[in-house]
């Protein structure tokens, strides 16, 4: 193999690389990333699903929204992964935010800023792939 040949391989082995580590950092999961579709406090946008969920959908499924409020309970699903709850005391449903990975330190009342991807409503308004943006 002649030493032209050698280093277009190269080349293209490296630019190979490099398209596969962007493409895995900047895909659609990382929703940190993403500037919002949408910035709204937990109140409103529960309200406006538990009014018109089809509505709800028209709007906010599969958007990145970007979430604030008090934070109701924080727990853990299956994977481990954190969830924060974020419910008004007279409400019987609010939002539901899944985050990347497990996140000390959070506690019922604290007020947070949250950005995922809506994925619909099932009694609450589900977040998912959540990153903390903010307090």
């Amino acid at each position: 193999m002649s030493r032209t040949t050698k280093i277009a391989l190269g080349l293209l082995g490296t630019a190979a690389l490099a398209a596969i580590v962007a493409f895995l950092y900047f895909s659609s999961d990382r929703t940190q990333f993403q500037k919002p579709d949408y910035i709204l406090d937990t109140a409103s946008i529960y309200l406006e699903y538990s009014r018109n969920e089809a509505a709800g959908n028209q709007k906010y499924l599969s958007k990145v929204l970007e979430v604030y409020g008090e934070i109701a309970e924080v727990t853990s699903d299956q994977n481990g992964s954190t969830v924060l709850i974020f419910r008004e005391r007279e409400a019987s449903g609010g939002v539901l935010c899944t985050m990347n990975g497990k996140l000390p330190d959070l506690k019922a009342g604290q007020t947070v800023r949250v950005k995922g991807l809506c994925t619909g409503f099932l009694f609450d308004v589900v977040l998912n792939k959540c990153e903390i943006t903010g307090e």
